[in-house]
């Protein structure tokens, strides 16, 4: 009898911290029974996202572009190393050209890194105003049809892609959203605003 006393108080002491004991039986504010709530899968907004694709596009043809320069670069370098054979070890044009060599590939290294920050930086900033499109999107939303909450997706099994039991584990750690009613998802309405279709 104690144990079922106990167990009753904590259930409804868990209930009250969830607000499930005001809303459900009548005691709570009207705003706490009127909140409407809405789910958004963000990461399928972001790949059908025509702004976000056509930067990824430039984007693909920028490193394609670095990748030739750097290829180049990278001949160049094969070049030189061939020259240095000319050379017998130790005599002053060997010296010389080894220090060429060590000089273009400090070069070399500089200029790969140089321009995978560049592209980095890119791919961050393009992001950055796609999610921006996406939130500005989702408040317009939620003002005009009186939103008061949108959450993440909710999990699926189905969109676990790994046989990994670690990658599965955090997925489902990253998941807010466990189940919600399909007609909660305004994912598509939130495509047609950001693509502006």
């Amino acid at each position: 009898m104690m144990d079922r006393t106990i167990n009753i108080i904590l259930l409804s002491i868990a209930l009250a911290a969830a607000g499930f004991v005001g809303a459900g039986f009548g005691g709570g504010s009207p705003q706490a029974q009127a909140q409407k709530i809405a789910y958004v899968d963000v990461s399928r907004v972001l790949s059908t996202h025509r702004g976000l694709a056509a930067e990824q596009e430039e984007l693909e043809l920028s490193a394609r572009d670095s990748q030739t320069i750097l290829d180049g670069r990278r001949e160049e370098l094969e070049k030189l190393r061939a020259e240095l054979m000319v050379y017998s070890r130790g005599s002053k044009e060997y010296v010389a050209k080894e220090f060429e060599i060590e000089r273009k590939k400090l070069e070399f290294e500089l200029q790969g890194r140089q321009m995978q920050y560049e592209l980095d930086q890119r791919k961050a900033d393009a992001l950055l105003k796609a999610c921006t499109e996406i939130e500005k999107a989702l408040i317009r939303y939620s003002k005009e049809f009186g939103i008061d909450v949108i959450l993440s997706a909710p999990f699926s099994v189905s969109k676990v892609r790994t046989n990994d039991p670690n990658d599965i584990l955090k997925w489902l750690s990253d998941v807010d959203v466990v189940w919600a009613d399909d007609a909660l998802d305004i994912t598509e309405v939130v495509i047609t605003i950001v693509n502006g279709s």
